[in-house]
């Protein structure tokens, strides 16, 4: 219904829509047509510089294999033919990434935004058929996919940090839930997703506060073309259905993108080595129904050239089941708990204005609302709730804040940016029948960053930010009781460097540093934990200190190969203190290493195949207590990606994901070591006509039975088919 709403809107919003293309086509189309206005005035020839640009081009494909490419996937050396074959591609791919949406630090235009940041394109993603957000970070290096099945939700590991220690930003402002930190990631669609920005360990100081283990940044599509749009329909095993509609246009002075997208599935189903038991008879996974949309609308002024003012609105709804223990420990008390509402409105605004040559000034504002309702029953037949372990409890969240930015490049060899953000979180919360308490804390954050060209081949970075955080209000419930918890603030200081050193035109290599910080959420210092644990108002700031060490190699113009070893010692670490039967207290006890290695090539040159695998290597240590291992992270990860071009315009996708085993803790509180296992998926996509497409599927072609919590059987195989139109 979301999206059949959001798509209505759009049509009727739009009625004679154009303007030129946007970056990155627009810039090669440009510099195309200068060199061809140069041949015409007699000034050279200008092959070398077409075949400069030609590959340019080859190598941000190579970077982006999900787009739709021409017949020739190489572009041509010859100017004429290759401006034709820009504004076919143009054609072919009408929306890019939203760039006021990015959190960038440039040294030059050459080198990467961030010193080993990755990007995974919203082609790739369509490509491999990846709905989730959790599913489309698996294509990233240095990313382990999780799943919370205590509450039904999907995480992600970076380089052996979680959630808390690594945020999540849509189009650079914040979205995870206030209270906890937490973002679910299953609940976010990708369908208006036109890049992933992951940064690991170094990040920049712009995105503000808790990126410990760095940070993951969705960055929207925005319109190219004068008027385009998408429609897409399919099915799934376990009689699943979705659709998804975006339509996007641009004028001479503003433009404006939407979308909405929905999910809702009755079941998944199980592989067929699982064994049947009574707490999860056949191979439909008990209470694992979801009901998922998304809408999005954005609307943009661009009234001279460098200025540009955006507006928009993301609302999200869910619903979901929780599929019960499922293991064969028997002292695990079962949970049969529902979320019958999950829901997040988000307003935001971006401003971009050009202060002369050399200058721009950015503002972000936000006001983010977040609420969900827990259903806990009786027993597997969700319709009563009159034992004791039996709730509703209702959330109810809004966030208000805002980021400016500075940027200069006016100083001779300096490219300075500084930031001033704010953030407002109220969390409130009570089980039915019980009094609300209320919860605020404020977080204001300041960032610098300077870019320096040391020399025609080594460019630094240099960045520092402080981070203050207040808890204003922290409310105790205790024996039908409200009363004040203690509040107070902390303090975190951020410094970090970097050093990237051209070798030659294709060799780099980069070294960073970076002390990151994590203040403790409101969860943290005040939860209870449903009885298990004891609030602790006095937690610090977990801090990290990273090194990493990389090099970067271009083969041609069809290959990248890119390694990295890294290296990040964490103090303060949040762990459970016993301080009773079955109660513990979080305290700031935690010494641990993360230490490891990355391998990543990408080419091109196989055609009409395009392959992409990386294999992370990670060791963590708990320092401080030797003898508990630290969970959900395996030692060893090898992916690989694969897209084949064929006659007709058949297009093969597939991708497989090995995994070494990995720890875990039960929901009993018992460390346990899971078995590892590969995963294959792949699929075919038929051109029926023009614009008209069928995508056929299967996710676990070799339906392998394997878990990522004890307890928590994941999917089996899944066959599915999509039908897609563009316009």
């Amino acid at each position: 219904m979301i999206a059949r709403w959001w798509f209505t809107a759009a049509l009727a919003a739009l009625a004679c829509l154009a303007q030129e293309p946007a970056a990155p086509f627009v810039e090669w189309l440009s510099e195309v047509q200068r060199l061809e206005a140069q041949h015409r005035a007699g000034r050279g020839d200008m092959l070398e510089e077409a075949r400069a640009l030609s590959s340019a081009v080859s190598r941000w494909l190579l970077q982006n294999p999900g787009m739709r490419t021409p017949p020739s996937r190489t572009p041509p050396d010859e100017l004429h033919d290759l401006r034709e074959w820009i504004e076919q591609l143009i054609r072919l791919n009408p929306s890019g990434p939203f760039h006021l949406g990015r959190i960038e630090v440039r040294v030059t235009a050459e080198a990467p935004a961030v010193p080993g940041a990755y990007v995974v394109s919203g082609g790739e993603i369509a490509a491999h058929n990846l709905a989730t957000l959790t599913s489309a970070l698996s294509l990233a290096p240095g990313i382990t996919i999780t799943r919370v099945g205590a509450r039904n939700e999907g995480v992600v590991y970076l380089r052996g940090f979680d959630m808390r220690q690594t945020p999540v930003y849509f189009d650079g402002m914040p979205v995870s839930v206030p209270f906890d930190g937490y973002a679910d990631l299953d609940r976010f669609l990708t369908h208006d997703v036109a890049e992933v920005h992951i940064a690991r360990g170094f990040s920049s100081t712009l995105y503000g506060p808790n990126t410990l283990g760095g940070a993951i940044n969705l960055v929207s599509r925005q319109p190219v073309e004068k008027v385009h749009g998408d429609v897409e329909t399919g099915y799934e095993s376990g009689r699943a259905f979705h659709g998804l509609a975006s339509l996007g246009a641009r004028m001479r002075k503003f433009y404006i993108q939407s979308s909405g997208g929905w999910l809702e599935r009755d079941f998944f189903p199980l592989p067929g080595a699982f064994q049947s038991s009574a707490l999860q008879p056949g191979r439909r996974r008990s209470n694992s129904d979801r009901r998922d949309g998304r809408g999005h609308f954005k609307l943009g002024i661009t009234p001279r050239a460098g200025d540009e003012y955006a507006f928009g609105y993301l609302k999200q709804n869910a619903r979901k089941g929780q599929p019960p223990y499922a293991g064969g420990d028997a002292s695990v008390r079962i949970r049969y708990w529902r979320w019958p509402e999950w829901g997040k409105d988000s307003f935001y605004h971006i401003a971009n204005k050009t202060l002369g040559p050399a200058a721009h000034l950015r503002l972000r504002l936000y006001y983010d609302t977040f609420h969900n309702r827990l259903d806990s029953f009786d027993d597997a037949r969700y319709s009563t709730q009159t034992r004791s372990t039996s709730f509703i409890s209702l959330h109810d969240d809004h966030s208000w804040g805002g980021r400016l930015e500075f940027a200069t490049s006016a100083p001779a060899r300096h490219l300075l940016k500084t930031s001033l953000a704010l953030k407002d979180d109220t969390h409130r919360e009570h089980n039915l029948g019980e009094p609300q308490r209320r919860f605020r804390a404020r977080t204001l954050s300041m960032g610098l960053e300077d870019s320096i060209r040391l020399g025609s081949q080594t460019q630094a970075l240099l960045g520092f930010s402080a981070d203050r955080m207040d808890v204003l209000q922290a409310q105790n419930f205790q024996q039908g009781v409200v009363s004040p918890f203690p509040t107070g603030g902390l303090w975190a200081l951020n410094p970090q460097a970097g050093l990237v050193h051209t070798l030659s035109e294709a060799d780099r290599l980069r070294l960073t540093f970076a002390r990151k910080t994590r203040l403790p959420t409101l969860k943290d210092r005040y939860s209870y934990r449903i009885g298990r644990s004891l609030p602790n108002p006095d937690l610090e700031a977990e801090q990290a200190r990273h090194l990493e060490a990389g090099y970067s190699r271009s083969v041609g113009a069809g290959t990248l190969l890119d390694a990295a070893v890294f290296y990040a010692a964490i103090s303060g670490l949040l762990q459970e203190f016993a301080v009773g039967p079955q109660l513990f207290q979080y305290r700031n006890l935690g010494r641990v290493t993360h230490a490891g290695f990355e391998l990543a090539a990408r080419t091109g040159r196989l055609r009409p195949a395009t392959l992409h695998a990386h294999y992370t290597y990670l060791h963590r240590k708990n320092v401080s207590l030797p003898s508990i291992p630290l969970i959900q992270t395996p030692r060893h990860t090898v992916a690989g990606q694969g897209l084949v071009s064929l006659r007709g315009g058949v297009r093969l996708a597939g991708d497989i994901r090995l995994e070494a085993g990995r720890w875990d803790l039960s929901e009993s509180g018992r460390y346990l070591k899971l078995g590892g296992f590969a995963v294959v998926s792949a699929n075919a996509t038929f051109p029926l006509e023009r614009r008209l497409e069928l995508q056929a599927g299967a996710r676990n072609l070799t339906d392998r039975h394997y878990y990522l919590d004890e307890g928590f059987p994941e999917e089996g195989r899944s066959l599915y088919l999509n039908l897609r139109y563009r316009f």
